[in-house]
């Protein structure tokens, strides 16, 4: 079974992920289990000898994912495990867990500390002659190989070796599931193990194992201070220097344990803690790891490192926790946390390049993007950050272009059930005293087929509503003169998306009236399709005026491409504005004349999933800055991959009609709709 591993499944990651999927799946049904041969056939073939693409990853859409790696609590298990007196566990991804979809990829973190160049390549190569000199090995031996590479002296080895482990340290958290089982143990008054094939030797696991929760373990079988690993002879070691506690005597018997079966073993490989620990006679119970109940689920198409991190935080969160998580939880977590924090990583780098001494984040979006900012990016000598209000309705009632009819359309088209007061609020002109007229048309809702009558009335009310704009525009300046001063030289501007009107429209404003500021310039988590000319490209007056973090007109157009495929524009919006959603805080509809906001009427439901959403993605941020926070190159996530988790989710509508489809939409204009509905009027 070694060889058929090491040969036909550990070489290709597709190869082993499917296989390791179609066996849990095949648990318990022998006839299943038959086919899984030609099954291990056939992905060879499709990924190895075809070289076939990456299968697409797909959302799980019956429940939260977090439901699949949580259906046998952790009660049941340790209930099983205690009915014997010793508990061995394995270490690396069972009771400790690293946030890297690939432990090897650890070694790029150390290199970047080492400054050695290439130091990866040789610290992978170092273990592979190692292990088909002497099949066991330690820390020690792999930085006497490695350190021919660079002539390192001795004591630089020792540095090297200590470092790995100091990183090693930095990044392991304890499995919070195993953690329960463990706890559950000690309480039942087992003896409780450790047995791990690992290099590192068992003091400095016991380190290990200590710094993450686990004070508690009698003794620690490393496979390098064995000079065995488990398939060859670690758990024979294990049974025969075991040391049973009973009434008190200390009795270090093998036969005993075999006999009367008395220990049992628990851990994530399938090959060496299921079946190696039952050729040795011991009981063993096998949960798949993080990684493999993650793997399938997770977004591709991303830079080799980011993705690595990504994969591991996430699949660390989801799948070893103490419990299942909500799907809104999971949905800002596993979708809205990178995109967030890599934009935020942006806006520092953009404000330290513009030399910005003060960022606006426009209301409502900003709120949970200046959150993130605040607590992660602001520094002591960073801009200052302000939450400003502001809102399309604010924007159009302050702009100088007139409502045209083409204009009116689109509301009409973005919006269905719009009377003509609701639009008057839209627009941010709700003085304007139409209710007057002697026609029906202020409660009549807005069509195709009086489209043009409502263009007329506001034709025929230019001159008020001219005057009206200027006595909003002056408004409005009070209030941003209040909100930052004159003290300002270089402001940014921050939004979410999508064509940039209302953050533009803002700039203009600003640089209009108020002559102190120097530059003014907006960032947007996304554009899409604003000043372009008739060959798709940004015209020049745009250019340096606003940028898009994801994608852009002039940037990542696949991206761009995706968000706005055809019927799906406004969807992929109302998806992608669930993270930055706030349905306890109501739309700024402009200012009064001493510069106070004036709001309208908050949102209706939706508050509790949009909170769980907000905490999803600050946890996320927490554990990604807790784990990466010093390693610049992960810290600087390009918008591409920032934008392919949401990408992934956003390609299988089901997973939103099935978990979230009562979810309340922002709304445009006037009143908002259920995500259901919002399908249903675009077809989908």
């Amino acid at each position: 079974m070694y060889l058929l591993k090491r040969w036909f499944i550990e070489p290709n990651a597709f190869v082993k992920a499917e296989y390791a999927y179609a066996r849990r799946q095949s648990a318990g049904k022998p006839a299943m289990r038959a086919r899984l041969f030609f099954l291990l056939i056939f992905l060879n073939i499709k990924y190895r000898l075809l070289r076939r693409p990456q299968p697409v990853p797909k959302p799980y859409t019956k429940a939260a994912e977090s439901v699949l790696s949580h259906k046998i609590p952790p009660r049941a298990i340790a209930d099983i495990l205690n009915n014997y007196g010793t508990v061995s566990f394995d270490i690396f991804d069972t009771l400790i867990i690293r946030p890297l979809d690939k432990p090897s990829d650890l070694f790029y973190l150390l290199e970047y500390r080492l400054g050695a160049e290439n130091f990866a390549k040789h610290r992978r190569a170092a273990e592979v002659v190692l292990y088909e000199r002497y099949g066991v090995y330690n820390i020690s031996d792999i930085y006497r190989v490695v350190g021919r590479h660079y002539h390192w002296t001795e004591d630089e080895k020792n540095a090297a070796a200590e470092m790995e482990f100091a990183i090693e340290m930095s990044l392991c958290r304890a499995n919070e599931y195993v953690r329960s089982i463990y706890e559950r143990c000690l309480a039942a008054g087992k003896t409780i193990v450790a047995v791990s094939d690992s290099y590192f030797p068992g003091d400095m696991l016991a380190k290990l194992l200590s710094h993450c929760g686990y004070n508690d373990i009698s003794h620690i079988y490393a496979s390098c201070d064995c000079s065995c690993d488990k398939r060859h002879g670690l758990y024979d070691y294990y049974l025969k220097n075991a040391v049973i506690t009973d009434n008190n005597a200390e009795i270090p018997t093998r036969s005993l344990l075999r006999r009367e079966n008395d220990t049992a073993h628990f851990g994530d490989d399938r090959d060496a803690d299921l079946l190696s620990a039952n050729v040795s006679y011991l009981f063993a119970v096998q949960r798949d790891s993080a990684a493999d109940f993650g793997y399938r689920f997770r977004a591709a198409n991303m830079s080799r490192l980011v993705n690595s991190a990504y994969r591991g935080v996430v699949n660390a969160r989801l799948h070893a926790g103490a419990s299942a998580l909500t799907p809104a939880y999971e949905y800002g977590y596993v979708c809205g946390g990178l995109p967030i924090y890599g934009f935020c990583e942006h806006l520092k780098r953009e404000a330290r390049q513009r030399g910005t001494d003060h960022i606006l984040f426009l209301s409502r979006d900003g709120r949970i993007i200046k959150d993130v900012f605040d607590k992660y990016f602001s520094g002591e000598n960073g801009p200052q950050s302000h939450y400003a209000y502001w809102s399309r309705a604010a924007y159009l009632g302050c702009d100088r272009a007139d409502m045209s009819e083409g204009r009116l359309r689109s509301f009409a088209a973005n919006q269905p059930h719009l009377t003509m007061n609701e639009l008057l609020c839209a627009v941010g002109l709700p003085e304007l005293r139409i209710q007057n007229s002697s026609s029906d048309l202020p409660q009549t809702l807005i069509t195709e087929r009086n489209i043009a009558d409502v263009a007329d009335v506001f034709r025929e009310n230019r001159d008020v509503i001219k005057a009206l704009k200027k006595s909003h525009r002056d408004s409005a300046l009070a209030y941003y003169q209040k909100l930052f001063g004159a003290s300002a030289r270089r402001v940014l501007i921050v939004d979410v998306g999508w064509r940039g009107e209302s953050s533009l429209g803002l700039r203009g404003l600003l640089l209009e009236s108020m002559p102190n500021l120097s530059e003014v310039s907006v960032e947007v988590m996304a554009l899409r399709g604003a000043f372009l000319n008739e060959r798709g490209c940004v015209l020049p007056a745009a250019v340096g005026q606003i940028n898009g973090y994801m994608f852009a007109p002039d940037k990542n157009r696949a991206d761009a491409r995706h968000s706005s495929r055809g019927g799906t524009v406004l969807v992929n919006d109302a998806l992608f504005e669930m993270f930055t959603g706030s349905a306890d805080e109501a739309m700024c509809l402009g200012f009064t004349e001493n510069g106070e906001p004036v709001f309208g009427e908050p949102d209706s439901g939706g508050s509790e999933t949009t909170a769980q959403i907000h905490c999803g993605i600050k946890d996320f941020c927490a554990d990604y800055d807790g784990f990466f926070a010093e390693y610049p190159f992960l810290r600087g996530i390009s918008g591409q991959d920032a934008y392919q988790p949401f990408r992934t989710v956003s390609a299988e509508l089901r997973y939103f009609k099935r978990l979230f489809g009562d979810f309340p939409t922002t709304p445009v204009y006037g009143a908002s709709e259920t995500l259901r509905e919002l399908f249903r009027r675009s077809g989908l």
